[in-house]
């Protein structure tokens, strides 16, 4: 087989999980780390008792000890599934997210050999960063100061070893120099963003006086550097450029040396930044890894998924973390994991954590650790908000989570627990929460509390179909606008840009105004092109004022059918939040309808 397409499989396999796919159809006992036992689906018509299949899911390999069928998750794609070569490499391109529509191509090829030659050239210049930290002149290390700010951070050698943490010296371009020595071409160096050019078009070191994280992958494949500013330069972290084999919502820092201890542990410990990641390390919890400070992704939470399902947010505790953190647990979500929150309340985060705290302390600190949900919750009360409208805007949040978790079991559980700590009515919570899965959505704006009711699709549907056609017949005839204010307010569009556009028709609406003119007001490619073929269309030029009234009419209708709903859903809201009935509120309400019911009369 030709190396290159070789090696892009190897590549692939690395990055497919075989015991997800086996999950689909056949039972699964996890014996522990990356090995499992599964229903072999090769004999027994797959529905063995006791399974017999051996799974080692780190090396994507099968066997099974009853009918001595083994192989990688292709052979079995191609023996259980039926499926050919190719079949099998785009079904799993298409299930792990994966690109592989250059596989067989001669493009594909050459873009898997500049894959593996960007590697090589990564990895070089980690050498060349590392053996400026190692290597001693004269009974002294050759760059003391960076010795001196990794001992200040109480960095020991057997981390700086670990994650091949290397040195950027405070020169202009000794990487460039020692690379382009070996023949690497300057087009490489600056792809990969080692060196940047002036506009002499003259190299220089991308990193200067920094200590250098190099990015390495699950693989243990170098694929790009973080450098750390020691002497105050600004921006104190600076991350290689995005490249061909690099890009951070893909990576995490970390993962090659925590894979073993998170599924070990079957738990992992998310933070932000490299050194967060080295904390927690040289203080022996192995399964932590970072988003090189970077906001948490689908592609960093399916990544973990290969190793747990457990997943521990300890971002940095500031308001822009906290913020990741909410961000981080609806992507969790989403992706059926559980998550909790771990932040150390007194500091930013565990680098400075450790700077005062011991391993002891951490332990307590991570047996603490919080529910999703709770975090939420203590976000909210912090802010010490007892108003109805702003407990609404918490329901409404936390709902926007709970419509995620397939399990109605969690989802009654977190519901009693939201109840009992807000003092909310537990089943008046829940049926609020059906009420919201089924289409009630709530909308807090202009510091009103309204609701509306997404439930019928095709009537919205139908609805801004009328305005919009309302918006045309007085493009094309803009004699009607002034009659047509008289009987409609802004409060009869349902559609924002709907009711925007016949803003700007009003405001545009002056003596003997055309089409053109209208058209010119709204400056839209889109409307002037429909105006120009429907000028002389029978159904806009025909009748107009009866299609008028028609149109004026059912928006009312549905105007008011939305007062009407409003007015009910913000009784049920407050009786849910306040636990008892208003008497006087609710016949508040009865007068209000009443007196729609009049005026639509």
């Amino acid at each position: 087989m030709d190396q290159i397409l070789t090696e892009k499989i190897n590549q692939l396999l690395r990055q497919v999980s075989l015991i997800e796919i086996l999950r689909d159809s056949q039972k699964v006992v996890h014996r522990g780390g990356n090995q499992y036992l599964v229903q072999c689906p090769f004999h027994g018509g797959g529905g063995e008792k006791n399974p017999s299949m051996s799974v080692d899911d780190d090396k994507g390999l099968y066997k099974c000890f009853t009918c001595n069928e083994d192989g990688n998750i292709i052979k079995y794609l191609r023996v259980a599934q039926k499926l050919s070569f190719k079949d099998s490499i785009s079904y799993l391109g298409k299930r792990f997210s994966i690109d592989v529509s250059d596989f067989f191509s001669s493009k594909g090829s050459k873009k898997a050999y500049i894959e593996k030659e960007s590697k090589r050239i990564n990895k070089i210049a980690a050498n060349f960063y590392g053996k400026n930290l190692l290597s001693k002149n004269d009974e002294a290390y050759k760059y003391s100061n960076a010795i001196d700010y990794l001992k200040k951070r109480r960095i020991p050698f057997e981390i700086i070893k670990s994650f091949k943490i290397g040195y950027a010296p405070a020169y202009w371009d000794l990487l460039t120099k020692s690379l382009q020595k070996k023949n690497i071409k300057n087009s490489s160096l600056l792809a990969l963003g080692l060196s940047k050019t002036k506009n002499n078009n003259r190299l220089y070191d991308a990193f200067i006086n920094r200590i250098i994280f190099p990015i390495i992958n699950e693989n243990d494949e170098v694929i790009g550097f973080g450098g750390r500013s020691i002497d105050n330069t600004d921006p104190k972290y600076l991350n290689s450029k995005e490249s061909f084999i690099f890009k951070k919502k893909f990576t995490l820092y970390g993962i090659n040396i925590a894979k073993n201890a998170i599924m070990q542990r079957d738990n992992v410990m998310l933070v932000e930044g490299y050194m967060d990641v080295v904390a927690l390390h040289k203080m022996g919890i192995s399964n932590a890894v970072g988003t090189l400070g970077t906001a948490c992704t689908e592609y960093h939470i399916k990544l973990l998924t290969k190793y747990t399902k457990n997943i521990v947010f300890a971002f940095d505790n500031d308001d822009a973390g906290i913020r990741a953190t909410e961000s981080a647990i609806r992507i969790a979500l989403k992706e059926n994991v559980n998550p909790t929150v771990s932040m150390p309340n007194e500091v930013k985060d565990f680098d400075e954590y450790f700077m005062h705290h011991t391993v002891e302390d951490f332990n307590i600190l991570y047996e603490l650790r919080i529910s999703w949900y709770d975090f939420l919750i203590n976000n909210m009360l912090k802010l010490k908000d007892d108003s109805l409208e702003f407990k609404v805007t918490f329901l409404q949040k936390m709902f926007t989570y709970l419509v995620l978790i397939n399990h109605n079991v969690i989802i009654d559980e977190i519901i009693n627990h939201i109840g009992t700590r807000l003092s909310i009515d537990k089943n008046s919570l829940s049926s609020d929460f059906e009420r919201y899965k089924k289409g009630f959505s709530i909308d807090i704006s202009h510091k009103k509390t309204s609701y509306t009711d997404t439930k019928s699709k095709e009537e919205n549907a139908s609805e801004y179909i009328e305005e919009k056609e309302l918006i045309y017949l007085l493009i094309v005839n803009p004699n009607l606008i002034t009659k047509c204010e008289e009987h409609l307010t802004l409060e009869d569009f349902n559609g924002k840009i709907a009711e925007e556009l016949y803003i700007k028709i009003l405001i545009a609406n002056k003596a003997k105004i055309t089409t053109d003119d209208l058209c010119l007001a709204l400056d839209n490619k889109h409307i002037k092109e429909k105006v120009n073929s429907i000028r002389n269309n029978p159904m806009y030029t025909e009748n107009v004022e009866d299609k008028i009234e028609l149109a004026i009419t059912k928006m009312r209708q549905r105007s008011i059918k939305r007062k009407k709903q409003k007015i009910i859903m913000d009784s049920q809201i407050h009786n849910i939040l306040q636990g008892d009935q208003d008497i006087d509120k609710l016949c508040i309400s009865i007068n209000e309808i009443q007196s729609l019911n009049k005026n639509n009369n």
